[in-house]
C-alpha cells in the first residue's frame, strides 16, 4: 500500500508554483508538517516503550496531584511535583501526548495513519493496553480519524486495526464502543473498502466481538444503514482472497 504526503504538505507543494520559486512561508510549512509527522512517530514509540521509568517520567510530567485511595508508584520530581500518581493516571500518562497529537492534526491524514498504527499496537501487545486506550478516550479520536479521512486508506487500515484489539480488552470496551457509534463507522468503512483486504480481516473481527458482546451490538448493526451489507461485501471478497483472510 502506498503511503502518502499529509494533506498540508500535498496543499503546499502545489501552492509552490510552476515556476518552482522557493517561498520561504511554503517551505515553512512542509518542515512542519515533517516535524508533526516526526513528532507522531516518536510519541508512539515512547509509548510502547517497556519502561517502567518511563512511565514515571511521563505521568510526571502531564499528571497532577493525586486525588484517589487507589495503589500509587512512586515519581520522583522537582519542588512542587507530586509525590505519587496513581496506576490509572500513569497509564492515562502514557497515552495523553500522543492522542492530544491527534487532536491537535486531525486533518494530517499521515499523522492519524501513524498515530492509529500506534494505538493498534498498544491495544494488542501491552497487558491492560485496551482498557487504556478505551478510558483515555482513544476510541473517539480514532473514530475521528476514520471520519476525517474516509478516503485514506492507509489512515483505515490502522484505525480499523486499532478498534479490533481495543474491542478484544474487556466487556467495558464493547459497550463503550457499541455507545459510541463504531458499529455504525466499522460498516461504512468496510463498504467503501471492500477491497482493502487488510481492514476486512480486522473489521469483521473487531464486528464479532461488539455484536456478540450483547444485545446492543446486534442491535446497533440492525440500525447501521450499510452494516449488513458491509458483511455481505466481507464474504463475497472472502471467496476470492481465501488464502489472505485466514490469519
Amino acid at each position: 500500500m502506498t503511503r502518502r504526503s499529509p494533506t498540508s504538505e500535498k496543499a503546499a507543494l502545489r501552492r509552490l508554483g510552476a515556476d518552482g520559486g522557493a517561498d520561504e512561508e511554503l517551505l515553512g510549512e512542509l518542515r512542519v508538517a515533517a516535524l508533526q509527522l516526526a513528532a507522531t512517530r516518536l510519541l508512539g514509540a515512547l509509548m510502547l516503550a517497556p519502561s517502567a521509568a518511563l512511565g514515571s517520567l511521563l505521568a510526571h510530567k502531564f499528571m497532577r496531584v493525586q486525588t484517589t485511595d487507589e495503589p500509587v508508584i512512586a515519581v520522583g520530581g522537582d519542588e512542587g511535583a507530586p509525590a505519587a500518581v496513581t496506576a490509572k493516571e500513569e497509564e492515562a500518562a502514557a497515552l495523553k501526548p500522543l492522542l492530544e497529537q491527534l487532536k491537535a492534526q486531525r486533518m494530517d491524514a499521515d499523522v492519524q495513519s501513524e498515530g492509529c498504527s500506534a494505538l493498534a499496537a498498544y491495544a494488542r501487545h501491552v497487558p491492560g493496553g485496551a482498557v487504556s486506550i478505551a478510558r483515555s478516550g482513544g476510541v473517539k479520536a480514532i473514530l475521528f480519524s476514520m471520519r476525517s479521512h474516509v478516503k485514506k486508506q492507509y489512515v483505515q487500515v490502522h484505525a480499523v486495526r486499532a478498534l479490533r484489539w481495543i474491542a478484544n480488552g474487556s466487556a467495558g470496551c464493547v459497550k463503550l464502543m457499541v455507545g459510541a457509534n463504531t458499529i455504525a463507522m466499522l460498516a461504512a468503512v468496510l463498504k467503501r473498502h471492500d477491497g482493502l483486504v487488510p481492514a476486512q480481516i480486522d473489521g469483521c473481527a473487531a464486528f464479532a466481538t461488539l455484536m456478540l458482546g450483547g444485545d446492543e451490538g446486534l442491535a446497533s448493526l440492525a440500525k447501521a444503514a450499510d452494516g449488513v451489507e458491509a458483511l455481505v461485501g466481507s464474504l463475497r471478497h472472502a471467496k476470492t482472497n481465501s488464502t489472505e483472510l485466514v490469519r
